[in-house]
């Protein structure tokens, strides 16, 4: 297994959300997280798994095909 050192404060870009259980990790530790996911048969479920989660935003998006400044930089926007 690798381990990610996320803190709070950090700015995290996850591909592939999938059933948001890594994303509700992440937001866990303190860090903002652009999430992306290109399945949106997975919206619900996603909303389901993130409901109150504070930090996070998914798009439904394919991240292949994004242009680096839709994330905002090393902001997020």
């Amino acid at each position: 297994m690798i381990a990610a050192e996320v803190w709070p404060g950090d700015r995290v870009l996850e591909i592939g959300a999938g059933a948001g259980t890594l994303t509700r990790g992440l937001a866990a530790t303190g860090a903002s997280v652009l999430a992306y996911e290109v399945d949106t048969r997975l919206r619900p479920v996603l909303e389901e798994a993130l409901a109150g989660v504070a930090g996070v935003e998914v798009r439904y998006a394919d991240a292949a095909l994004i242009d680096p400044a839709e994330t905002g930089g090393r902001g997020f926007g």
